[in-house]
């Protein structure tokens, strides 16, 4: 009994040391919306976006990638390799270049408020935790003439 209980310890005291809480955090929601459309070119436009933390904690967005949708059309792509700080229940606003595909789709719109979607995907830093996100949003946005 007492060798079994012997060779059993260090397997315990392994189990023991390794084991952890396990209260890795759960991300709820984050929101991107679009609040600005401004052209710049046929083929480039900025876009302010603004994300919403719906979490209790905070984290950074590393980069993140964005399908914009006007009216129901797909416009173009916007990336970012900046990272964001996400304070916990609250938001942040990030500039974006819009690459626009579709050129005279966006032209179209342009000087109306037409309803958007915004299909984003956000590599996320949580403390030393990296995650992924996908978000999709929608909304209005008012696409200026100038």
């Amino acid at each position: 009994m007492k060798k079994t209980l012997l060779a059993l310890l260090p397997f315990l005291f392994a189990l023991f040391c390794l084991s952890g809480c396990g209260t890795g955090v759960k991300l709820v929601s984050i929101t991107v919306n679009v609040l600005e459309l401004h052209p710049k070119s046929d083929t480039s436009a900025t876009m302010v976006v603004r994300y919403v933390n719906e979490n209790v904690t905070s984290f950074a967005v590393d980069s993140s990638k964005h399908k914009l949708y006007l009216n129901g059309q797909y416009v173009g792509t916007a990336r970012s390799k900046e990272p964001v700080g996400l304070l916990q229940l609250n938001h942040t606003n990030q500039t974006l270049a819009l690459d626009i595909e579709k050129p005279d789709v966006f032209r179209s719109m342009l000087g109306q408020t037409v309803p958007y979607v915004i299909e984003s995907e956000l590599r996320l830093q949580v403390g030393d935790d990296e995650d992924k996100l996908k978000s999709r949003s929608t909304g209005q946005v008012e696409v200026s003439a100038n």
